[in-house]
């Protein structure tokens, strides 16, 4: 990214996230450092006026704290999943809640994952789950990429009722999505 007006447009002209702002304003310290109270967007366009050798090493700046934040929370991310995986109790395992076989080989399936649990913003997991043989629990894990995605998967050669379960727990699932503070911003 860079600050010339050409490349990073899209992060100046919306609002810059507030923990990525204090990354960047820790990493520009000692180079060109914010003005008490200045925004981003303020410090951007000061920035703009800088020589274009300047402007590279801010943008190279910048990326390296956008780096550092994305690593400090992927491993806040998945020591929260950890945490809530340690404390799941998925009870007795039972038959897939699918196709109504299978029990010895089902897995317990979160209706929300973990991981989009977190993505949406919850505080703690929601252990709400079910019994999946691994083919089905494979496919409702590509339903819910693709919901996440917004896009349609189409199957064919699937039982109806088998469908419908699928269908069934996709509603769930959104139903618990939209319960997070942040689900707005999932996406896959």
């Amino acid at each position: 990214m860079t600050l010339d007006g050409r490349a990073g447009e899209d992060l100046v002209s919306r609002n810059v996230d507030p923990e990525l702002w204090e990354a960047i304003k820790a990493e520009v310290a000692a180079t060109f450092p914010p003005q008490p109270d200045e925004t981003f967007i303020a410090w951007c366009a000061r920035a703009r006026e800088e020589s274009h050798n300047r402007r590279a090493l801010l943008a190279a700046e910048i990326g390296l704290a956008s780096n550092r934040l994305q690593r400090d929370r992927q491993r806040r991310k998945n020591a929260w999943i950890a945490a809530a995986r340690l404390a799941f109790d998925p009870g007795a395992r039972s038959r897939c809640a699918c196709c109504g076989k299978y029990e010895g080989l089902t897995e317990a399936h979160h209706i929300l994952p973990l991981a989009v649990q977190y993505d949406a913003g919850a505080v703690s997991p929601i252990h709400e789950h079910i019994w999946l043989c691994p083919t089905h629990h494979a496919a409702q894990h590509v339903f819910i990429s693709a919901l996440l995605a917004n896009k349609t998967v189409r199957i064919s050669g699937v039982p109806p009722a088998e469908t419908d379960a699928l269908h069934r727990l996709n509603v769930r699932c959104v139903a618990l999505l939209i319960s997070l503070p942040n689900w707005l911003r999932v996406r896959k």
